[in-house]
């Protein structure tokens, strides 16, 4: 019997005291063997390093703060996995995640990406965002042809639950590429059209698999920076698509 192919999880973080212990707590916790655990520390001035070097099989890197994206980008630089799975710092996996979803892939090898369900879990005092509740239910999501462009267009209801949900076959993410640093705070929805336009499949699973931890912290990102990084990104991506039809 073949061995099952290692999985590398990526957890980019920047001062993550608060909740990076539950994280990797979670991902100890997986019943899918064998993985690797890189906890990249994004130049955090609070107890994250210490925390990370407790557990016992985490790989700590440690780097001047650059962002989220090269944060993620130097996690994939030094996986091993044939599988790449993400998880943000305040994020928890549920037990089975990574088996589900890597199982999914090797029973579909024409693609390249697996996307889960999230539950959403709410700080004492914090109120849901408008912006949440707005994607399109992933069951709908996942009769949609990854390959179409009408397919693309829907990606961004799919998910507002980010990298978190995510696991991608090592080979994809190299044809693919990693994250684009000159976005702070979209830079994975810009990671997710490019795996979208590029057809090579994304299995979307309606289980739940992961929670996403909304706190005050991480509402702050969610205002005018974003929305200016989202009008760029769809700026980029319309001027894409019109470069073809100008110079036929």
């Amino acid at each position: 019997m073949r061995p099952k192919p290692l999985a590398s999880v990526i957890v980019p973080v920047y001062n993550g005291e608060r909740f990076l212990a539950a994280a990797l707590d979670s991902i100890f916790a997986q019943d899918y063997h064998p993985i690797e655990v890189i906890v990249v520390d994004d130049g955090s001035n609070d107890r994250t390093g210490e925390i990370a070097r407790s557990f016992v099989g985490v790989r700590l890197l440690v780097q001047e703060n650059q962002g989220q994206a090269a944060a993620r980008n130097r996690g994939i630089h030094e996986a091993r996995g044939e599988f790449i799975a993400f998880l943000d710092a305040d994020d928890l996996m549920l037990p089975d995640k990574l088996s589900a979803q890597i199982d999914s892939l090797l029973r579909q090898p024409e693609t390249g990406c697996s996307l889960a369900g999230q539950e959403i879990l709410f700080e004492p005092g914090v109120e849901p965002p408008s912006w949440l509740g707005k994607s399109l239910p992933l069951e709908e999501a996942a009769g949609m042809d990854s390959a179409s462009p009408s397919g693309m267009n829907e990606l961004k209801h799919v998910r507002d639950g980010g990298m978190s949900a995510v696991v991608v076959r090592r080979q994809t993410l190299e044809r693919i590429g990693g994250f684009n640093p000159c976005y702070r705070h979209v830079d994975d929805i810009d990671w997710l059209f490019r795996v979208w336009e590029s057809g090579a499949g994304v299995a979307v699973l309606p289980q739940v698999l992961w929670r996403r931890r909304i706190h005050g912290d991480n509402l702050t990102h969610r205002r005018r920076a974003v929305q200016q990084e989202w009008l760029d990104l769809i700026k980029v991506r319309i001027d894409r698509r019109r470069a073809p039809a100008a110079s036929s």
